[in-house]
């Protein structure tokens, strides 16, 4: 990865697999700009979003920094890693990940319209764009606004595992003030953006606050420079991970109701059940599936609370991109279910979660008719595994990191407390806020 500046343009080239992606934006002043500043900020961005200590189930990460223009005033760079409106090639899990979006906003346009309150209504895409420096139309991250907010040179957006577990808790504020003690600010969920900025912004203004959790939502850290904002970040990661663990050391998810099936048996069973799954979940094409058997998928998979705790929803907005708001659930019961039992059930419940993934679209504001695939993205099948479906091999991956990221935090929190999700209609006005023009 690299950067470099020419008169009028900066360029940012980053790696996307085997191809480079070049990115061209016209900034006034561009000179003013450090040259390899907006490469270190990319390559923050990647590394966030490519740490498994980092990554969460949003599997998006988005970095900042701010940078005075001699004649143009202080401007805010946004970098943005994870599928958000279809527009990244991160592949979390292989290592990889794609710049999203890349945007550069005035600063002060973004606060003086905060002020105003132009920015309480969803969509609200156009107020920013008025703020833009770089001439391009392109997406700007949706967590713009957090970054705009905090007082400080860098900032960081992540969703860690351990803290999102605190952030899906029902008593999230009491255990992040265990964990972090007074260094921390809880913000309360609030769908709208400008609102849940304005809180934030409150809060990072306090002196003894240096990191901030925004329930159901992620972690928020900065610093004053990119060492002690990534340094923020990790250590945050890495406290929460380990408050968790001690803490959440009961049977997770109400404890096992199965055993899981034997290698050899689990093997016999999936070849008479994929070929049904692929066909079940094609209503609009093909579907690449990822199959995961891994010793975290089957103790959830086997848990007696799961089929409820699955069902209740994401543990973040971000994650229904990837995973939709629930997954296929199918029950399994070796000692009584034979083949064409299991065949007609996952036909069954594929079309009726079909159904019902379409009803909530219309219902709550997400993807119309035209551009919705409501077939199941991700399957739980009770002693099995996951499975997770998408149109190509990197959506099925996607799906399946990010739910395996979704049980790390799941599972804790039936330990430590009670696992509170994002609604059905907070779910809608995320998706309905992205694709706001």
């Amino acid at each position: 990865m690299s950067s470099n500046v020419e008169a009028g343009k900066t360029r940012c080239t980053a790696r996307r697999g085997s191809r480079t992606v070049i990115y061209v934006l016209s900034v006034d002043q561009s000179a003013d700009v450090p040259a390899d500043a907006l490469g270190r900020l990319v390559r923050r961005a990647r590394l966030l979003a490519a740490d498994a200590e980092t990554a969460g189930a949003g599997l998006r990460t988005t970095t900042s920094t701010k940078l005075s223009l001699r004649l143009g005033g202080e401007v805010l760079w946004v970098a943005g890693v994870g599928a958000v409106n279809g527009g990244s090639d991160a592949e979390h899990g292989s290592g990889s990940g794609g710049v999203g979006e890349l945007a550069c906003l005035r600063l002060a346009s973004v606060l003086v319209a905060m002020s105003d309150d132009e920015l309480d209504d969803d969509p609200h895409a156009a107020v920013l764009a008025r703020g833009r420096v770089d001439s391009i139309a392109r997406p700007c991250p949706p967590e713009a606004l957090l970054h705009a907010v905090v007082p400080a040179t860098h900032v960081d957006v992540t969703q860690p595992d351990g803290v999102m577990a605190l952030c899906a808790a029902a008593g999230g504020e009491r255990l992040a003030h265990a964990c972090f003690g007074d260094a921390a600010a809880w913000i309360p969920y609030e769908i709208g953006r400008a609102e849940l900025a304005r809180e934030l912004g409150l809060a990072a203004a306090e002196s003894h606050v240096r990191i901030a959790l925004l329930a159901r939502r992620g972690l928020v850290t900065w610093g004053e420079t990119e060492r002690e904002c990534h340094a923020a970040t990790a250590l945050a990661a890495r406290r929460a991970r380990d408050f968790v663990a001690a803490g959440a050391l009961g049977p997770r998810c109400g404890g096992p109701a199965l055993a899981p099936l034997g290698e050899r048996e689990r093997a016999r069973l999936l070849a008479c059940l994929l070929p049904v799954l692929r066909t079940a979940l094609g209503g609009r094409g093909p579907k690449v599936l990822e199959l995961d058997t891994s010793p975290t998928v089957l103790d959830f998979v086997c848990a007696r609370e799961t089929p409820v705790i699955a069902q209740t929803g994401p543990v973040c907005p971000q994650q229904v991109l990837h995973t939709q708001r629930a997954p296929l659930w199918i029950d399994v019961d070796p000692r009584h279910d034979d083949a064409s039992d299991l065949v007609e059930r996952i036909v069954r419940r594929a079309r009726r979660h079909r159904t019902h993934m379409r009803w909530e679209a219309a219902a709550f504001g997400g993807p119309d008719g035209r551009q919705l695939d409501a077939d199941a993205r991700v399957v739980l099948i009770a002693g099995v595994g996951l499975v997770a479906a998408g149109a190509t091999r990197a959506d099925a991956r996607r799906a399946r990191c990010a739910y395996r990221h979704a049980i790390e935090a799941m599972g804790p929190v039936t330990v430590l407390d009670r696992f509170v999700a994002p609604s059905a209609p907070e779910c809608g006005a995320f998706e309905r806020a992205l694709r706001a023009p």
